[in-house]
């Protein structure tokens, strides 16, 4: 009976038919029992932790804090807040100072509020604008949280850009402790020779709106133009709207930004005692990557077509005709993967300008389209491209001369593979069974992490945030403080949950992908144990397979699928102490993580290869995990010389299939991204390089093809392995092996 039979003596159709299979029941157990309940338990169990998680998550987080984010005030952008703005119309974070995460504010504690548009274009304040005069080109604290904020009429107090509106306060230095701040500040300028460095009109309006009672409005609106100092900023750095983050880029030194005058009154004069400019802050220095993903974002009708439609269409139509001509499709593949990877070579080369049409004797740009020319700008892209297909292309080469010898009889296995496909055609499709399951996963699994990630607490983080002022603080509460801001902050349980649903996402995916590739190697095995007759098989051979699977085999996979997904989560947590402590260990240590590294990846690819043999013999014979572990490798060791070599070259050809289709999408994307709406510059899908559609198609046909041939590559080991073990059972000489596998591995041997 099975762990999920609810009556003991029932039998399906499927199986009484199997029963009544005279010599069929002798090699393929049909009386299973539940193996490795324990571990089917114990994922039960993990299963009902992640739903724990998850409905943690969903209580203690809001996913519009990831989504929209926070100001520096605690308010969310994009919504209605409870007793707080509406900041519906204003799903924009903006930094106040554009500078402050560059000069080791960061990200975190940079000064921000919620706008309805990242500063860029006109609003940024050049070099030729100083002292910038215009009310767009400033960004300033939300009124309301302003010492002067009752001095001004007309100004919302959520508003915040007020700049040519400064100059009408009537606050005073003895009322409003900035305005005595800054006047001090302006006097020592005076003092010291600093403020005849600015121009004369501002160095006299600083001047006298220091030195003369109620003109704080001009002082406040005169300081301003100086960067750092506010209350208002001058834009000084383009944005890019990341994910609502409108991120400050810079191109070149900051001190470039503006007038040699200012820099020594601003606060960019103390640049270099200030903490490296961050990561993310250098990775916008590279503009080449700003106009990538915005290729990428412009390109999505392109690899929707050529990635998504595309890779399904070419691995339809090559495995349909791989099924009525194998021979001709295997040898038509390895001649397409090699020309196509040497044409791209070619190609990049060309991009690059490493050759030119001369070296090459032919004259090769006249037939390419318009828009073929090399860009400039990625110059350094196209170099990496072509050295890295220069290698590709000369292993792919070697591994094709290497495998002549044996490619016959790898093709004929192929071939069997491929009569198992046609009796069974369901086996094609069931792959999207799994895949499907596993996209829903990951669709929750994401939503999770989303809630998780904002499900921190609210903390204050007072202090001297601001780098960018010398005041200090002078309210009580953190709303009204400027060197106060909110942050969220997770507990030690929040990271353990995170943890967790971490290893969930590498332990559920696995048991997926294993459920499916035990369903499909039962299928594949009757097919086998028939002899190929498809009137002694199940009406739904693969439907009967996943049957049993369901009913018999969880803990098994349960049991395989935690080994692989602990060794991935090991090579996760090296992974991050590596990052965590690059720069800071020596060389020997490095040495040391790298051998480590080696050896969790060969650990993890040793698994793989256990894992697919194990579960064809739980499909095949119903035993244990365990059990299944060690007849497998018995039967590896053994007929290594016999199936070893063969069953490679067969993989190889299949990964060959997968490359050519991964291929066309590639050659597909890079006809399609020089039509016209993609090389006209004035038009709004112009592309700056085709690097990224053609990249993107051809990793998304590949994962697609990937799926489809799931199918062949478990139908190749599972015909192996079960040839292996009918020769076992019948003394060395196999008694169910289709003809066409039995000739073909009498040739390897």
């Amino acid at each position: 009976m099975g762990c999920f039979d609810v009556e003991t003596n029932k039998v399906g159709p499927e199986e009484e038919r199997a029963e009544k299979t005279p010599g069929v029941e002798t090699a393929l157990r049909e009386d299973r029992k539940c193996k490795d309940v324990l571990f089917l338990v114990i994922y039960l169990g993990f299963l009902a932790g992640l739903a724990y998680v998850g409905i943690v998550a969903i209580e203690k987080g809001d996913w519009r804090r990831l989504l929209y984010g926070t100001d520096s005030n605690g308010h969310l952008c994009g919504v209605k807040n409870k007793n707080g703005p509406d900041f519906s119309s204003m799903r924009k974070i903006v930094y106040i100072d554009s500078m402050e995460p560059s000069l080791g504010v960061g990200f975190a504690n940079a000064r921000r509020v919620c706008a309805s548009e990242c500063p860029k274009g006109g609003r940024v304040c050049t070099a030729e604008d100083f002292p910038c005069s215009l009310d767009r080109q400033y960004m300033c604290p939300y009124y309301r949280y302003t010492d002067f904020n009752k001095t001004i009429a007309g100004v919302e107090k959520w508003s915040s850009q007020y700049y040519d509106k400064l100059v009408e306060s009537n606050a005073t230095a003895t009322g409003t402790t900035s305005c005595k701040e800054m006047g001090d500040m302006v006097r020592q300028w005076d003092q010291s020779g600093l403020l005849s460095s600015l121009p004369t009109f501002l160095a006299k309006s600083l001047r006298d709106s220091a030195n003369v009672p109620g003109l704080c409005g001009v002082l406040y609106q005169s300081m301003s133009a100086i960067p750092g100092r506010g209350p208002c900023y001058p834009i000084l750095l383009g944005t890019v709207d990341v994910i609502n983050r409108c991120i400050p880029y810079q191109s070149s030194d900051i001190r470039t930004r503006m007038p040699p005058t200012f820099v020594n009154v601003s606060t960019i004069a103390n640049l270099e005692s200030r903490t490296s400019v961050s990561s993310l802050d250098d990775l916008w220095e590279s503009e080449q990557v700003r106009y990538y993903m915005s290729d990428v974002v412009r390109s999505w009708p392109i690899i929707l077509v050529c990635g998504v439609v595309g890779g399904t269409l070419f691995s339809i139509c090559w495995m349909y005709c791989l099924r009525f001509g194998a021979s001709t499709m295997t040898f038509l593949t390895t001649l397409v993967v090699n020309a196509g990877l040497l044409a791209a070579t070619l190609y990049c080369y060309m991009k690059a300008e490493i050759i030119e049409e001369a070296d090459l004797g032919v004259t090769i740009k006249h037939y390419l389209p318009e828009g073929f020319d090399t860009n400039p700008d990625d110059d350094y892209t196209w170099n990496v491209l072509a050295y890295t297909f220069s290698a590709i292309t000369f292993v792919i080469m070697l591994v094709t001369l290497l495998a002549i010898p044996r490619l016959r009889v790898a093709v004929s296995l192929v071939k069997v593979a491929s009569q198992a496909i046609a009796a069974v055609p369901s086996l094609i499709a069931f792959p999207v069974v799994p895949l499907f399951f596993l996209v829903c996963f990951l669709a929750w699994w994401i939503a999770v992490v989303a809630f998780l990630w904002s499900a921190g607490d609210e903390v204050e983080r007072r202090g001297d945030l601001s780098l960018m002022t010398n005041s200090t603080a002078y309210a009580l509460t953190c709303e009204e403080d400027p060197h106060c801001a909110y942050d969220v902050e997770w507990d030690s349980e929040l990271k353990y949950l995170f943890i967790y649903h971490l290893f969930g996402l590498l332990w559920a995916s696995q048991f997926i992908i294993g459920f499916g590739d035990v369903a499909i190697a039962g299928a594949v095995a009757r097919f086998y144990w028939c002899k190929g007759e498809v009137n002694k098989m199940p009406r739904n051979p693969v439907m009967h397979s996943a049957k049993v699977a369901l009913n018999y085999h969880l803990g098994s996979i349960a049991l395989g699928s935690f080994f692989i997904a602990f060794v991935q989560f090991l090579r996760g947590a090296l992974q991050y102490v590596i990052n965590r402590v690059k720069g800071v260990v020596g060389e020997s240590k490095n040495f040391l993580f790298c051998c480590l590294k080696c050896c969790i990846w060969g650990a993890e690819k040793v698994l793989r290869f256990t894992n697919r043999n194990s579960y064809i013999l739980v499909a095949v014979k119903g035993t244990s995990y365990c059990t299944s572990v060690v007849r497998a490798w018995k039967l590896v060791v053994k007929n290594a010389m016999r199936v070893a070599v063969v069953s490679i070259v067969a993989n190889v050809l299949i990964w060959l299939g997968k490359l050519a289709i991964a291929i066309a999408c590639g050659i597909s994307a890079l006809a399609l991204s020089n039509m016209p709406p993609y090389t006209d510059p004035s038009s709004d899908h112009y592309l700056s390089s085709q690097v990224m559609p053609v990249v993107l198609s051809v990793i998304v046909g590949y994962i697609i093809s990937a799926i489809f041939y799931q199918a062949y590559e478990i139908a190749i080991d599972t015909m192996l392995i079960s040839f292996c073990e009918d020769c076992e059972r019948s003394g060395g000489k196999a008694q169910f092996a289709p003809a066409l596998l039995a000739k073909a591995l009498r040739q390897a041997s």
